[in-house]
């Protein structure tokens, strides 16, 4: 089966269409009329009997891919080529749109996977503090690490309004005064007391974790 195939009919084409014609075994000839008192060629006459055509001047004519022949009026050539502009750019406007969404999801999927790293980044926070409660007596190093790591996490989470993971929102001031908690990094008060070269275990009351 052939493609579909489209000549434009004019004064300057009516040679180049007929032998188009005439190489598919199509018969044509010209079409004349009465023009200001003169007989003039005013177009083509395409087909035999029932099956004939006629394209005027400015028409174009159509063959199909069955093998069958019709005719567009300048009008509705015309209007078939703004319609097929028409697709044209809404392809092209869809095609867009499409990278566009594309796009947009590839950055969702990214800030949904950093917003997961961020979200585990804070959860290990209820982690530090219980090392920092596990204490014991020798390990200052660690116990500020912790508590620095700590404390990053709890302003970080209170930053981006996540929850903070330890101690439980829920959990009673007197269950809270019970047990060790950690030092406000900001407050070097009892650092500067502490001697020097002696091991300390911080017993001031965070209340800025809950």
């Amino acid at each position: 089966m052939n493609a579909r195939e489209e000549r434009l009919l004019t004064p300057q084409t009516i040679a180049a269409v007929d032998q188009w014609l005439d190489d598919a075994d199509v018969f044509a000839k010209g079409y004349w009329q009465y023009v200001d008192g003169q007989l003039v060629t005013v177009g083509l006459r395409i087909g035999q009997d029932w099956t004939k055509v006629v394209a005027f001047f400015g028409d174009t004519v159509v063959r199909h891919e069955d093998g069958s022949h019709t005719v567009l009026s300048a009008k509705d050539a015309a209007e078939l080529a703004r319609l097929r502009q028409e697709r044209h750019e809404t392809n092209e406007a869809l095609s867009d749109a499409a990278v566009q969404l594309r796009a947009q999801r590839d950055r969702i999927a990214g800030l949904e996977a950093a917003a997961e790293k961020v979200a585990r980044f804070c959860a290990k926070r209820a982690e530090y503090v219980r090392n920092a409660r596990d204490y014991h007596p020798g390990g200052d190093a660690d116990y500020w690490r912790w508590n620095g790591h700590a404390e990053a996490r709890r302003q970080l989470s209170q930053l981006l309004g996540l929850p903070v993971a330890w101690p439980a929102e829920d959990a009673t001031e007197g269950e809270l005064s019970e047990q060790r908690h950690l030092v406000d990094p900001l407050d070097h008060a009892f650092e500067a007391l502490a001697p020097r070269g002696l091991p300390t275990v911080p017993q001031q009351l965070d209340r800025r974790a809950t």
